[in-house]
């Protein structure tokens, strides 16, 4: 479905891989923390997988930090 719609090509990959950054990251106002760097890894191992050009990774992992975000003020659990 991703193949024929340009807007599901750049959000539906930025989903696990927002949910990777969310448990990897610990972040406060003026800090960015990896707290597990098995799951950053799998985030960069991710950013390769789904990389089609430049701009369609550079969109992809703004919009994994937006989910990311989103994650963590939601759910309630944290990790």
């Amino acid at each position: 479905m991703a193949k024929n719609n340009l807007r599901l090509a750049w959000i539906l990959p930025a989903l696990p891989m927002g949910l990777l950054l969310s448990l990897s990251l610990a972040v406060g106002v003026f800090y960015i923390h990896v707290s597990y760097i098995e799951e950053f890894i799998m985030y960069a191992a991710l950013c390769g997988v789904f990389y089609k050009n430049p701009k369609q990774l550079a969109a992809t992992i703004s919009v994994s930090f937006i989910i990311s975000f989103v994650i963590k003020q939601v759910s309630p659990f944290h990790f």
